[in-house]
């Protein structure tokens, strides 16, 4: 093997088995682009479709799949500047947990197991932006 393959595998390798490398995962996108159908109430109404997307609004984490309906309240909340973080600690379950992500102006979620690696999650929130719902906007995700 040449040495700078070898240093590109060691270097590779390394990123992968790092601690903050699952911080870097998007773990809720941004947003999303949801298809939805209307019935008109009346022949008088027409009906017309937005064609922005739909923001992430929520972050739900769950020990077990969503359906169960067993959501987690965090463990801790500290104050930031500006905002605050919400941390859940996620030891080991047969269940496993699942994070679930929800959108405003749809209930359209988006919901996936979490790897089994993971135990603690922190999502950052912004005091000074709100949701339409009311809800402080998500800064950041961040699982490891």
């Amino acid at each position: 093997m040449k040495p700078i393959t070898c240093l590109c595998v060691i270097v590779f390798a390394l990123a992968f088995a790092s601690p903050g490398f699952a911080a870097e995962v998007s773990w809720c996108p941004d947003s999303i682009k949801v298809d939805q159908k209307a019935a008109s109430p009346s022949p008088e109404w027409k009906v017309s479709y937005s064609s922005q997307t739909s923001q992430l609004e929520m972050v739900t984490f769950f020990s077990g799949p969503p359906e169960e309906q067993a959501s987690l309240v965090y463990d801790k909340k500290s104050k930031t500047k500006g905002g605050w973080v919400g941390t859940w600690n996620l030891p080991k379950d047969s269940s496993g947990y699942w994070i679930q992500c929800s959108y405003a102006g749809t209930r359209a979620e988006l919901s996936r197991r979490l790897p089994d690696s993971v135990s603690l999650c922190r999502v950052t929130y912004d005091e000074g932006l709100h949701s339409v719902a009311g809800l402080p906007a998500i800064r950041k995700i961040e699982c490891r």
